[in-house]
């Protein structure tokens, strides 16, 4: 019995020595938290009331630093409320409306101190104020859904969820930069206002690589693990932009004619064109369809209004009649062009075939009888031209051209009024004036003296050039 008593004694005891050695141990390190929390609260509650006087002397980086960091000492909505206001006076107006809100779910019981509720209102009050300040970037990508596509703001990764949605950014110079495989690099500059709702439109041009196509240094495998070879493209494939698609173009500028129109029947002598047409101005209307990527075939249509030549100042009227002159070319083609890939900035040249007529035509009127007579040169001519290509938004481009037409007249008609009684420019029985001849008459008129047409022969054609230059307009579609 002693010996049972006595072994049951002996092992009570350093049961209670643990116990008492744990609390021991639980109360030390309550009494170190307890001293560690007081300290951290001290610390927090010094830096918190630097930066509020940072804060005050419009430091307002320092005072953002040095609130931060009471805040993560100590939290407390005091040290919110000058981290939203700092943020907002530097400029990170998202970022002080996100703070203002984390003030605003703060849960104060009955017994906060009077500090910290007052802080919250005053953090509601300034929110309320903060948001219609905020401007928003709305970001649009065509074409969508590319695969890879990387989207950036001021060199931070964007999730692609913001395409195409308003996204609160800060007022200041933003740099938006998109890239994605087998197109070429898009970087665009903006500057956001307060208040601003900027929508950016960025349109992803084809760089010419395949899609798909592995980058450099990087091998495919097959399924035995050996380095395989990427497979050529089949054969026709053309990469970047679809090669085919329409153009449709107008071109405005000046035409100056130069040369001669023919010889004269009668003593072989050159007719200078500026006799009868003189330089003008007008346009010309094209359309095509580009079935390669550097080449289009097109159609033409062109019109000009002329000076009337000199020839018509020589025409002699009586007091009581009066003349009026114009003069217009007219053409129509087809034609070659050979020019930079679509959407690039570059330059073309054309090649075209044209069937082109020049009409000169006067117009009497003699007390209230009016008549008309014309005379029409026709021919064929081949033109040489071209310019550059200057993009200007989604698949338009400006086009300052330069074109020479080198051309010769092959047939020359009449269209006569016999009830014109005044000297006629081209011919005409009824228009010589006394002691003249059907040969006096100028230009082709003694050809036309009995029929309305005449051909000219081969040692009667000269050859002549109508230089253009103007700048159009064009929708190319790739």
């Amino acid at each position: 019995m002693g010996n049972r008593s006595s072994n049951r004694g002996s092992r009570t005891l350093p049961r209670r020595c643990t116990a008492l050695l744990l609390l021991l141990l639980t109360l030390s390190f309550g009494a170190t938290a307890l001293a560690q929390s007081a300290a951290d609260k001290a610390t927090a509650r010094s830096l918190a009331n630097a930066g509020i006087e940072d804060y005050e002397a419009k430091k307002y980086a320092d005072a953002l630093d040095k609130v931060s960091r009471a805040q993560a000492l100590f939290d407390a909505p005091i040290h919110l409320l000058y981290i939203a206001r700092s943020q907002e006076k530097l400029g990170s107006l998202v970022e002080a409306a996100e703070t203002y809100r984390k003030l605003e779910r703060v849960k104060l019981d009955a017994s906060a101190p009077t500090a910290f509720v007052k802080a919250q209102a005053d953090g509601q009050r300034e929110l309320s104020a903060l948001l219609p300040r905020l401007p928003s970037l709305r970001i649009s990508i065509t074409p969508s859904g590319v695969e890879g596509l990387v989207l950036k703001l001021d060199g931070s990764e964007l999730s692609s969820a913001v395409i195409g949605v308003d996204r609160p950014s800060n007022p200041g110079e933003r740099v938006i930069r998109v890239t994605a495989p087998g197109y070429k690099d898009e970087e665009r500059t903006v500057e956001l206002v307060e208040r601003q709702k900027l929508d950016v439109s960025i349109e992803l041009v084809r760089d010419g690589t395949p899609l798909g196509t592995p980058s450099a240094g990087t091998k495919s495998t097959s399924g035995d693990g050996d380095s395989k070879a990427p497979e050529p493209p089949p054969m026709g494939h053309v990469a970047g932009p679809d090669p085919r698609g329409f153009y449709v173009g107008l071109h405005l500028g000046g035409m100056v004619p130069t040369g001669d129109i023919g010889k004269h029947p009668s003593d072989e002598s050159s007719i200078p064109i500026s006799d009868q047409f003189q330089p003008g101005g007008g346009g010309e209307l094209r359309g095509g369809y580009r079935f390669a990527r550097y080449f289009t075939p097109f159609l033409t249509l062109e019109a000009y209004n002329l000076k009337a030549g000199t020839l018509f100042n020589e025409v002699v009227t009586s007091p009581n009649t009066q003349v009026e002159t114009t003069a217009y070319a007219t053409g129509a083609g087809i034609g070659l062009m050979v020019g930079t890939e679509p959407g690039e900035f570059g330059f073309y040249g054309e090649v075209v075939l044209l069937l082109h007529q020049m009409t000169a035509n006067m117009t009497v009127t003699q007390d209230s009888d009016e008549c008309s007579n014309s005379m029409n040169y026709s021919g064929t001519g081949f033109r040489l031209g071209g310019g550059m290509q200057i993009p200007i938004a989604s698949q338009f481009r400006v086009e300052p051209f330069l074109s020479f037409t080198l051309s010769r007249f092959d047939t020359v008609t009449a269209e006569r009024d016999e009830r014109c009684d005044v000297p006629s420019v081209i011919g005409g029985a009824d228009g010589l004036s006394s002691g003249e001849t059907e040969e006096d008459l100028p230009a082709f008129g003694s050809k036309l003296v009995d029929d309305d047409r005449y051909d000219l022969q081969d040692d009667e054609k000269s050859l002549h050039i109508l230089l253009v230059v103007g700048v159009g307009i064009a929708f190319a579609q790739f």
